[in-house]
């Protein structure tokens, strides 16, 4: 698989001559790229199945910030392709355990290529046990000890639209890290919500680590419903605040930035079927 270079820019961007294609003109650039993978679960009894696939294609440093399961990108012929090439691909390869085969889905052509096998459990799982009602912990743990998939392909039946935003502590203005101690931490809570967390209040964001101290999911009857919850999540439930250690230095507030999650959606599933 040769190396993929996606285009930063939101839209179709200027036409500008890419340096990759002048070096390597047999490689191409896949401007309307979109970041698909497939979750897999497989015991040591040749069972391997798929838990649908989740979208990461909104990155910023080649980090995803925003994911979503089920994708808005596939059409339900492509989705199974997709989910049965990953699982052809763990079978043969005699795969156990929870892991992740990922792709890059070409929409303009409705083609898809293999990146890579991460033979771990991804931080954005969360979505999927949220569509499936499934503990992919729990199955790891089960698989570990020999035992059998309690489930086959036919009992997966994903039933609703979940979503997952990365929260790093980040000067907003010039997205470089901020540490330091939290004076006021408010989590959003309630229905369809789901937060994973390695700070508190009163607690310091270290210096040693990656700037992500939160994982915020929200879950809907569809996309729609989704997109809602987080909206209200990140606008008016989610409340950081951390005083800079500087003597100079006023209070400054890290509140999630509310990005029109309606729009950066929509807009990118405009994209992938225009």
């Amino acid at each position: 698989m040769t190396r993929i270079s996606r285009s930063p820019w939101p839209g179709p961007g200027p036409r500008l001559k890419s340096p990759l294609a002048t070096r390597h003109p047999g490689r191409k650039i896949y401007r309307a790229g979109r970041h698909i993978e497939v979750q897999i679960v497989a015991d040591e009894h040749g069972n391997v199945i798929h838990l649908y696939e989740r979208e990461c294609t909104i990155q910023r440093r080649n980090q995803k910030i925003i994911e979503e399961a089920p994708s808005p990108s596939l059409d339900d012929a492509l989705r199974q392709e997709i989910c049965f090439s990953a699982t052809r691909l763990m079978r043969e390869i005699g795969y156990t355990s929870a892991g992740t085969v990922e792709y890059i889905f070409d929409s303009a052509t409705k083609k898809f290529y293999f990146l890579e096998v991460n033979t771990r459990l991804q931080v954005e799982h969360g979505i999927t046990e949220l569509i499936t009602g499934l503990d992919i912990v729990g199955i790891m743990i089960d698989v570990a000890l020999g035992k059998k998939l309690p489930f086959k392909q036919s009992n997966i039946r994903p039933n609703r639209w979940a979503l997952e935003v990365r929260l790093n502590a980040e000067d907003p203005k010039s997205f470089s890290p901020s540490f330091g101690p939290i004076t006021r931490l408010q989590v959003p809570m309630g229905p369809n919500v789901r937060v994973a967390s390695g700070v508190y209040e009163a607690g310091d964001i270290p210096p040693y680590y990656d700037s992500l101290f939160m994982l915020l999911m929200t879950a809907g009857a569809d996309r729609k419903d989704a997109i809602q919850v987080m909206d209200r999540s990140l606008g008016r439930n989610l409340r950081v605040r951390r005083r800079q250690d500087a003597p100079a230095a006023a209070a400054q507030y890290y509140q999630a930035p509310l990005v029109h999650l309606r729009g950066i959606f929509d807009a990118v599933h405009r994209r992938a079927h225009g």
